[in-house]
């Protein structure tokens, strides 16, 4: 995904409201958080605080048999 990094994210929907819950690493940065669209567009971006613990990636998607997203491209950690 990243260039010296990688990331992880899982997205869901619910009605007209796609949520992606997301974590990301390059050189010298760290995100986590959640993006929320609404037809398509971004209304919220909610970075999370403090320390990042996150889980998400291939080994917890394989551990919980979450299937690998068809359409990774339509997802840009922000």
């Amino acid at each position: 995904m990243f260039s010296g990094g990688g990331g992880a994210y899982l997205k869901f929907t619910n009605a007209d409201y796609t949520y992606a819950v997301f974590t990301g690493i390059g050189k010298g940065w760290k995100k986590e958080g959640v993006v929320v669209q609404k037809g398509g567009k971004q209304i919220a971006y909610l970075q999370c605080k403090g320390p990042l613990t996150s889980q998400l990636g291939p080994d917890f998607f394989d551990r919980v048999k979450i299937p690998k997203d068809p359409n990774e491209s339509d997802f840009e950690i922000p």
